[in-house]
């Protein structure tokens, strides 16, 4: 197993470095052959892009990753970064037909937040509804509720998922179609 560098390990622990060196190594770590130091870049990139800090192409090819936590940081990090990752975009749309059910979903409401791809988003984002993970089901109906009246044309598959297992489901249901009628 690889060492973490050490400025990659200095970004990681402050989460605070905005410097373009920081920024450089933890473009090098996610391309890094040990799982964890992929991990742990695409987190503090996460939590550097509130700060401004852009590595669209690093999280874009992360998107690929073997490993689904890093992938999942990579569309957080680029969900994050709003309309600075268009150019993640057609990446994203990639993504969409990802293995993993919730890295589908994450994708889906990066989408539907940045208002691009919102179409092909809620395609995936109708699917997740009817998934077996009660997360999944969750982010779906709440990135839904997030479209406002653009999202009216769902709302019967919202009211089925008021009938939902899931109490926390059933709630994220109602929230969406309150923000869906209320805009």
């Amino acid at each position: 197993a690889s060492s973490l560098p050490p400025l990659l390990r200095s970004a990681i622990e402050s989460g605070l470095s905005r410097s373009s060196a920081a920024v450089a190594d933890l473009e090098r770590g996610l391309a890094d052959g040990d799982r964890r130091v992929r991990l742990a870049a695409a987190v503090a990139l996460f939590n550097m892009a509130e700060r401004g800090v852009r590595a669209v192409g690093a999280l874009r090819r992360a998107l690929k990753d073997p490993e689904r936590d890093v992938r999942l940081a990579a569309v957080m990090a680029l969900g994050r970064m709003g309309r600075a990752a268009a150019a993640a975009g057609p990446a994203l749309l990639a993504a969409l037909s990802d293995e993993d059910s919730l890295v589908r979903q994450s994708v889906a409401v990066c989408l539907v937040d940045s208002e691009s791809e919102s179409g092909k988003a809620m395609t995936v984002l109708m699917e997740g509804l009817k998934d077996g993970n009660p997360h999944v089901r969750c982010n779906a109906a709440l990135a839904m509720g997030r479209m406002g009246e653009k999202a009216e044309f769902v709302v019967p598959l919202l009211l089925d998922t008021l009938k939902d297992g899931d109490s926390h489901v059933r709630l994220s249901a109602a929230m969406a179609l309150e923000r869906i009628r209320s805009r």
